[in-house]
């Protein structure tokens, strides 16, 4: 039934795709619902453009989130920098994020249920949302207006866009080069604030 649950090319779709598709209410819905959290989780503020503003583009990435046995469970509409657009030093920093070996997750399985163990297993909802957008190392140091020349900036996504408009990132979103490395500081954060230490 798992190998059974997976993507194809009708469940992720275009703007213009889905707009003008069957399913277009409820993808507007889910639009609407991906915006509302990143209200919720102060991700962004809507700026004026200006000239010297160096604005990313954006792209909606729709979906159908299925279950095992490939029926529909809901649908999902991820709003998306395009981080092919990207200048580093500018744009982002550093992008290196540790992942697991899937080797090592297949051995924790076996170990728990050779010694009878539980397993649990954690889904973030909007995970990149959690993780502030990178500064630059003197980033305390700077004024103002150097802050805000330094910012990073996203075109406001298709069907909500207001002329002369733009968003001004205060975290990371989905498609950033650095999202995933600055998910990983931020669970880091965690337990180092309850005491533990990473073993180096």
């Amino acid at each position: 039934m798992a190998l059974a649950s997976k993507a194809n090319s009708e469940d992720n779709s275009t703007w213009e795709q889905t707009m003008n598709g069957p399913e277009r209410d409820s993808y507007i819905t889910a639009a609407k619902e991906e915006l509302e959290s990143l209200e919720k989780k102060d991700a962004c503020e809507v700026v004026s453009r200006e000239d010297w503003m160096k604005v990313l583009p954006c792209t909606w990435v729709f979906r159908f989130k299925r279950f095992p046995d490939e029926s529909v469970r809901k649908l999902k509409a991820c709003f998306c920098v395009r981080a092919d657009r990207q200048v580093e030093g500018i744009d982002f920093f550093n992008t290196f994020a540790p992942v697991v070996n899937w080797t090592t997750v297949c051995l924790m399985l076996i170990l728990s249920v050779i010694l009878g163990a539980a397993t649990k297993q954690v889904d973030y909802t909007a995970a990149f949302l959690h993780a502030p957008i990178d500064v630059a190392a003197n980033w305390d140091d700077l004024r103002n207006e150097e802050k805000k020349r330094q910012g990073v900036y996203v075109c406001k996504p298709q069907g909500f866009t207001q002329t002369g408009k733009v968003l001004a990132l205060k975290r990371s979103l989905y498609g950033l080069r650095q999202s995933s490395r600055k998910f990983f500081q931020h669970l880091n954060n965690k337990p180092e604030l309850t005491g533990f230490r990473p073993e180096l």
